[in-house]
């Protein structure tokens, strides 16, 4: 039944493509003249790739996930890790959210492994990863892919925040100490801190 849907999207797509004047098979005078067959194949791989990429992101925008799923098993035909990676990892990135979504976790999950395979520094999958392990309690799970994620994204920005956020903690304790309205009323030393910085 699945691959019946997906020669039926298939069909849909080519005709959505040969509708919009990009492929072959249109005659100004007697309209669509090329069957769905034949229009499938006047088009090239990378044509059908991007049809199907092009409906699987209107279906997501449009929380339509199922179709979604269907198109992105169209685009599964036609990617390939070995020459595309990144577009063969989004797709499955894009799979492991709609699943995600569908409260599909198992599928989610294998979605993502895939992406990862490929992408292992795919932050996106996982977050999504993530998420769905601390909504199944697996939570040391949950932090493993935690520090991982913090490991790709550490930079020079997010120390400098948090010694900002510390220096603007010890300013409000310090102030706090020394100006009795702000204890009496019990003003947070944060709240001081983050006043006399703004």
């Amino acid at each position: 039944m699945k691959k019946g849907l997906i020669q039926a999207l298939a069909a849909s797509v080519v005709m959505t493509y040969i509708c919009m004047g990009t492929a072959p098979g249109v005659l100004p005078d007697r309209g669509l003249t090329l069957t769905a067959q034949a229009a499938s194949d006047a088009l090239s791989s990378q044509q059908r790739l991007n049809a199907w990429y092009s409906q699987a992101i209107e279906h997501i925008n449009n929380q339509n996930f199922e179709s979604a799923l269907l198109c992105l098993d169209g685009c599964a035909v036609y990617a390939d890790p070995e020459n595309n990676a990144t577009l063969y990892a989004d797709i499955y990135l894009k799979r492991g959210y709609c699943y995600m979504m569908l409260e599909r976790q198992e599928d989610s999950l294998e979605a993502l492994d895939e992406a990862l395979r490929v992408d292992p520094e795919l932050e996106s999958a996982i977050l999504i990863r993530i998420s769905i392990l601390s909504d199944q309690e697996r939570y040391e799970e949950a932090i493993e892919w935690m520090e991982k994620y913090i490991s790709l994204t550490e930079d020079a920005d997010m120390y400098q925040t948090l010694a900002l956020s510390v220096a603007v903690l010890i300013l409000g304790k310090f102030l706090r100490s020394k100006i009795r309205f702000l204890e009496r009323f019990c003003i947070p030393a944060p709240v001081v801190g983050g006043l006399v910085f703004a």
